[in-house]
């Protein structure tokens, strides 16, 4: 099967130098993780670029949160949320390739148009409509397992046989389905879909064998920031989550063609460069010395 290779702004899916971290920008005030009293696209976009700043090599751009304790949004409103933030990126960072978190087509070809090259699709449906509208747009789109509705949040012990295996089941029909597409293989990246429609311990076996879908033959997406089956291991609220969000990052990271969906870029980025100075990809100089301004903790 053939892999998503380099596309529009650049090389997208560029994995010489291991695994991509896709930034989350929230253009909206009631997430999860991060909820804020108000949210102005002024302030979005300057988050988004100090992502950039910290190492993200591409950005998710959401307009409303998937928690079904928040009502969904209109279409009108969604528009209004992220495309004014997508346009502003695309024009002050054009090398940086912009994703639209949504699941709702309309949003999808609106935020192509203004300057967005990936489909982040997290609901299990119309992904063959996603497929087609990407490959028009010389775009990549995103394959999610979640066979649960927007807004919906199932946890059932029984749902799956090997959850695993039915994930990959579900990856394969879909990718013979997009075979009938012209290009669409080469621009699909799959998503396991970590805590949609998985309990917490469906999400770890996930976790725990990340690399069986390696063998798919496309680029996996790992949105393991701050998730719940993250805060059952820790015990933690979201914003206590980091230590195991790097230690998913760790595990993982040695994987095939990875990108990482994280709120914490700056913290990831440095995990991963000390990783390859432990690992003998990075050397340091022998005059190398700590500069003085980094020995003492900064105001």
């Amino acid at each position: 099967m053939t892999t998503a290779a380099a596309r529009p702004h650049g090389s997208l899916l560029a994995h010489d130098d291991g695994p991509l971290i896709m930034g989350i920008v929230n253009a909206n005030a009631d997430s999860f993780s991060d909820p804020r009293a108000t949210m102005g696209p002024e302030a979005v976009i300057a988050g988004a670029t100090e992502l950039v700043d910290a190492g993200a090599d591409l950005l998710d751009i959401g307009g409303q949160t998937a928690s079904p304790a928040v009502a969904e949004i209109s279409l009108d409103e969604e528009l209004t949320r992220v495309l004014p933030v997508i346009e502003a990126l695309a024009a002050e960072l054009p090398q940086v390739p912009l994703s639209v978190d949504t699941y709702r087509l309309e949003v999808a070809e609106a935020a192509l148009q203004a300057g967005a090259s990936v489909l982040n699709n997290i609901i299990g449906a119309q992904h063959a409509e996603f497929a087609a509208l990407a490959v028009r747009h010389d775009a990549l789109h995103v394959i999610t397992h979640n066979p649960g509705a927007p807004k919906t949040k199932l946890l059932e012990n029984d749902r799956y046989g090997d959850v695993v295996e039915d994930v990959g089941v579900y990856f394969r029909a879909q990718l013979d389905e997009l075979g009938c597409v012209p290009g669409a293989l080469e621009a699909t990246i799959i998503d396991p879909g970590i805590d949609l429609a998985k309990t917490p311990a469906q999400s770890l076996e996930l976790l725990r064998r990340a690399s069986e879908f390696d063998a798919l033959g496309v680029p996996v997406l790992m949105a393991i920031s701050r998730k719940d089956v993250i805060g059952v291991m820790t015990e933690s609220p979201p914003d206590q989550r980091l230590a195991g969000t790097l230690a998913v990052l760790g595990h993982l990271r040695s994987g095939g063609q990875r990108i990482f969906r994280l709120h914490d870029v700056a913290e990831a980025r440095r995990y991963l460069d000390v990783c390859r100075y432990l690992e003998g990809e990075n050397q340091i100089d022998a005059a190398a010395r700590l500069a003085p301004e980094l020995r003492r903790r900064q105001a």
